[in-house]
């Protein structure tokens, strides 16, 4: 399953699925134990690496569950990712939310013409052959 985060599939036409977007959304609470790690390293400085490995993690697990929705629906991709954290924290509590959304799509042909080429700044990009040479 592709998951991008541009509105288009590199190198294939494509079309929306009746079904449109899908969204996945998880809130996790952060507990004690890394709540009072993170307040000593708010005093001192320095990163909470239990807040970045949980943020990691949930942020993993919900585009695996966007992957596997999309393929159920029949989806060949995702296009125009969006993925969004928040941090919501108050004196009694502390949470990550993630919010996760695209449009499902499915591929209709391979655009004739087009390959893969590299740019300067060495990322790929599909273009067709009499713009290769630019």
């Amino acid at each position: 399953m592709e998951l991008l985060t541009i509105e288009y599939v590199p190198g294939w036409e494509i079309q929306a699925m009746s079904s449109g977007m899908i969204v996945e959304t998880e809130i996790v609470g952060l507990n004690v134990i890394r709540d009072m790690f993170a307040r000593i390293r708010d005093v001192f400085g320095g990163k909470s690496g239990s807040y970045n490995d949980k943020a990691i993690e949930t942020v993993r697990e919900v585009l695996e569950r966007i992957a596997r929705r999309a393929t159920e629906y029949g989806a060949d991709a995702v296009v125009g990712l969006n993925v969004h954290t928040n941090y919501v924290v108050s004196s009694k509590l502390s949470m990550f939310h993630v919010v996760a959304s695209g449009t499902l799509v499915q591929k209709i042909r391979v655009v004739q013409g087009m390959e893969k080429a590299h740019t300067r700044e060495g990322s790929e990009q599909w273009v067709s052959p009499e713009r290769r040479g630019l």
